[in-house]
């Protein structure tokens, strides 16, 4: 009892804390997750690169299936191409597939998003983002040899601070004797929250 209320007071003031958090879900997975900008930390000019720590947590209620993630990651605007964001960094991942397997990574991690409101006048404000993830051998540890994430969404910030997203995602690990062990492959929406 000692430990969940502990775990529930640091992940609350972890959360607000936060300069972004997030819920989604589809019929299987509810996903929570927080970004937070540590530009505030930086006291040097660093031309528009933003760092960025990312938590996320996901868990399936139909079966043993959960998920967390913390990463670190740079973004930077692209010269020449108005709107378009580039993220570079890597993130490690723990995931329990079932009972009896477990894995952990550490995947390289691209994001490029692209702010469609620099190309057309859009009210509300519309983003496309594409996110890859990937672990060889090399960076994937315990029963797993490899790691692949992809998503792709789009969100909207219908009223100030509160965006509206949804997309596709595919979350998959290969095992010792088990190729292609799928930990989602989905429709997702959901609500952030930005300060």
């Amino acid at each position: 009892m000692l430990q969940k209320v502990i775990l529930l007071g640091l992940s609350t003031s972890t959360l607000l804390m936060a300069d972004g958090i997030g819920i989604n879900m589809n019929k299987d997975i509810l996903e929570v997750e927080a970004v937070f900008n540590l530009e505030k930390l930086n006291t040097e000019e660093t031309r528009g690169t933003t760092y960025q720590l990312d938590f996320n947590y996901m868990d399936n209620e139909d079966e043993p299936k959960s998920f967390f993630g913390v990463g670190m990651g740079v973004t930077n605007r692209i010269e020449g191409i108005e709107g378009l964001s580039l993220t570079l960094g890597t993130k490690y991942i723990r995931g329990d597939i079932d009972e009896d397997e477990d894995f952990s990574a550490l995947p390289l991690m691209m994001k490029a998003r692209y702010d469609l409101s620099s190309w057309v006048s859009v009210i509300p404000s519309v983003s496309l983002e594409l996110k890859a993830l990937y672990a060889p051998d090399i960076l994937s540890f315990g029963e797993s040899k490899e790691y692949s994430e992809f998503r792709i969404s789009t969100d909207a910030e219908l009223i100030d601070n509160v965006v509206v997203y949804g997309g596709y995602r595919n979350i998959r690990t290969d095992f010792d004797g088990i190729t292609d062990k799928s930990f989602d492959n989905s429709l997702y929406a959901g609500l952030k929250f930005i300060y």
